[in-house]
């Protein structure tokens, strides 16, 4: 069954008999797979493969209480720092280029109005509960 997914997915939108074709498989097993499978939906004669994404808890927010040096920063003017500590270090501009879009994308419209000695672990479980909600990996996470 997984050869079946693995057609779908490469396929995207395919048919019974596409199946049977590239998968070597009888015509009601096929049937019944498609007809169960989350991740195919029916959509008359043909069908849809619909990814679904998987969310895992791969880490664990530790609260520290480390005390900021700077206690009425912003996120906005922390991001900025990390930024030019990041180009200070000679980090590959491809990654200071990631780092900018994510913090400019995410980062920096969810925490604008927080000074970063007022972000709690719940904020930032919060904040990970909203990127999972637009679908972001845990690896850009």
């Amino acid at each position: 069954m997984d050869k079946i997914l693995e057609v779908a997915r490469r396929l995207k939108t395919f048919t019974l008999e596409d199946i049977l074709m590239f998968c070597d498989i009888d015509t009601e097993n096929a049937k019944k797979f498609l007809k169960e499978s989350e991740n195919i939906k029916s959509c008359g004669d043909k069908f849809e493969y619909i990814e679904t994404v998987k969310f895992e808890d791969k880490f664990k927010i530790v609260d520290k209480n480390i005390p900021c040096k700077n206690s009425d920063i912003t996120v906005i003017d922390a991001c900025h720092l990390f930024l030019n500590l990041c180009q200070n270090r000679k980090i590959k501009q491809n990654a200071v280029k990631a780092y900018k879009i994510f913090i400019n994308a995410h980062i920096i419209p969810y925490f604008k109005r927080f000074k970063l000695k007022n972000i709690t672990v719940s904020d930032v479980e919060s904040f990970r509960t909203y990127m999972q909600n637009k679908q972001i990996s845990e690896r850009r996470i």
